[in-house]
């Protein structure tokens, strides 16, 4: 069977949703319509099979048999159809799973350029503080290579008598409670300890932190 051709739309609807599959059902019965390989060429096909079966019908129960032919013959009709449009819809299917994986891909670069390259420090940190991601901005506030970041507390970067600030920062982004805000005072080591205002944006996410220049 062929390739069925590439949607028309921007995207094709999406299969995980219950509206998405009974579109692409759809799509692909109109697929299958387009094809020439409609009900009307089955039935057809059925149609001749039940003439074969009168035909080699005879005696008392040849009509009876007939029939009985002729609804076999249009069952395995529906059938083949079935399948077809079956065929048809995975196909449809595999094509809208790579495109969303293709925007997702694109979705994520982008993600990552805006993330590593921001003028501010951004932190992805878990919920006891360990660094997931940092961008080069936090690495120089914190003073360490970006990749020595990944793995270590953000807590021992903050000084004690300004670290249950941070915990309750970090409480509320957890609870879901973005918009929270705090000072703190960082002691980047072999560096000049530097106050900053830290924000909480999401749980497990990115807490920010900009320099205070007059503190």
């Amino acid at each position: 069977m062929s390739q069925p051709k590439p949607s028309s739309s921007p995207s094709l609807p999406d299969p995980l949703t219950p509206e998405g599959a009974a579109a692409l059902r759809r799509a692909a019965e109109a697929v299958f319509r387009e094809q020439g390989q409609g009900r009307p060429r089955l039935r057809k096909e059925a149609g001749r099979g039940a003439v074969r079966e009168t035909g080699q019908g005879t005696g008392k129960g040849s009509g009876q048999e007939a029939e009985r032919g002729a609804e076999m013959a249009t069952d395995q009709a529906r059938l083949i159809e079935d399948l077809h449009i079956h065929q048809i819809e995975l196909e449809l299917q595999n094509q809208s799973l790579r495109a969303t994986r293709l925007q997702l891909e694109e979705s994520l670069k982008r993600h990552a350029a805006l993330y590593g390259f921001a003028p501010i420090a951004l932190l992805t940190v878990s919920g006891n503080g360990t660094i997931h991601e940092a961008n080069q901005t936090a690495a120089d506030l914190l003073g360490q290579p970006l990749s020595a970041l990944r793995g270590r507390r953000l807590g021992l970067f903050i000084s004690k008598p300004t670290r249950a600030a941070f915990n309750d920062l970090l409480t509320h982004a957890l609870l879901g409670e973005g918009g929270s805000r705090c000072e703190l005072v960082l002691i980047p080591p072999d560096q000049p300890s530097r106050w900053v205002q830290a924000d909480g944006i999401t749980a497990i996410a990115v807490a920010t932190a900009i320099p205070i220049p007059s503190r």
